[in-house]
């Protein structure tokens, strides 16, 4: 899932800024299965040995 904003044009021509975008991406927030110690990803070992990671990354993406 990612989630992102686009700072209006307006807002940066006084910073000579051509684009500004923050967003926020994440990867594996939510297992939608009923057994809670199995993730399809893990291949078939149960998942008992690591557990499901969940990866949260921000980023700003400025262009001049």
């Amino acid at each position: 899932m990612q989630l992102g904003y686009t700072v209006p044009n307006q807002w940066l021509s006084r910073l000579k800024v051509r684009t500004l975008r923050v967003y926020a991406t994440g990867f594996n927030l939510f297992v939608w299965d009923k057994l809670k110690l199995w993730d399809p990803e893990l291949a078939g070992d149960g998942g008992l040995k690591y557990p499901i990671q969940k990866t949260v990354s921000f980023g700003i993406d400025l262009r001049f």
